[in-house]
């Protein structure tokens, strides 16, 4: 068997929706995967166009002051 040339895809990735930052920043990644129903490549790209590094800390510092997520939240009781 032998592998055959496949020449790179032509399609357009779709824009972030307007929201898109917004609802990462209340939900993550899973929140977004079940808003828009986007696969996870896709979500990664909408990801860095819309901030990358810093959309992850907007996330982590709504998450601190909101008491949500992350695996240590309950030891400080």
């Amino acid at each position: 068997m032998s592998i055959a040339y496949r020449p790179p895809s032509t399609r357009i990735m779709p824009p972030p929706p307007a929201e898109f930052a917004d609802e990462f920043v209340k939900g993550g990644h899973r929140r977004v995967e079940r808003l828009y129903g986007a696969r996870s490549d896709l979500l990664n790209k909408w990801i860095e166009i819309s901030g990358g590094k810093d959309l992850y800390a907007r996330r982590a510092a709504h998450m601190r002051e909101t008491g949500k997520g992350g695996p240590c939240r309950n030891l400080s009781r």
